[in-house]
């Protein structure tokens, strides 16, 4: 595991920051699955959101994939292993910008790029909680003790993670099957940044 190396100091710090993110983009539109798994760190791993039918998902995984050869049927279940195998786009952003104001809603485009979002939500938190309240709320569907302290451990690290989370969202009008918006999240982990979060959820105005 690599992550984005940083020599020190705060300026380096920044400038690290800017490379990782258009790495990690431009790696995920080549589907360069051993690559972009030098971003992900050994003992977070990353949170991956999505929705199955009208119901908001989340795992949490050590690698990822991003190509037919490593799928499995589990994952398989989930709309966004087929999305992060076909979503590429043909042009992709030469730097990244600040933007306190959202830039895109739903399918609707407001500006075009590549931006760190300075005010986010908590939504791999919020997506755990909900999970743990429905389960325990739905007959028939309460969860073993096992689970329901693998989701509060889960939940204790997402927590950790929003608090310094770095959100970096690509919006295109390039039409795509996938549509225009990527967004993934990375935290300074160990003196480097590492790819902490891919959202598949907060664009989908489905669920």
């Amino acid at each position: 595991m690599l992550c984005a190396i940083n020599a020190g100091g705060q300026t380096n710090k920044e400038a690290a920051f800017k490379r990782a993110a258009l790495k990690i983009i431009t790696l995920y539109n080549k589907k360069d699955t051993k690559a972009i798994n030098q971003y992900i760190h050994k003992s977070t791993g990353v949170f991956i959101l999505g929705s199955l039918g009208a119901t908001s998902v989340f795992q949490l995984q050590d690698s990822l994939c991003l190509s037919a050869a490593c799928t499995n049927t589990e994952q398989e279940r989930y709309v966004y292993q087929k999305m992060m195998r076909e979503q590429k786009y043909k042009k992709l952003p030469s730097a990244i910008s600040n933007s306190e104001k959202p830039v895109f809603e739903c399918e609707t485009i407001y500006r075009q790029g590549l931006f760190r979002m300075l005010k986010t939500a908590p939504v791999i938190s919020s997506t755990i909680e909900t999970s743990i309240r429905v389960n325990k709320n739905v007959p028939g569907e309460s969860l073993e003790e096992q689970e329901l302290q693998k989701l509060k451990t889960q939940l204790r690290l997402a927590k950790d993670l929003e608090k310094k989370m770095r959100v970096v969202v690509f919006t295109t009008k390039e039409k795509t099957f996938w549509g225009g918006t990527f967004i993934f999240g990375m935290n300074y982990i160990d003196g480097k940044w590492c790819l902490t979060l891919l959202d598949f959820l907060s664009n989908d105005c489905s669920v």
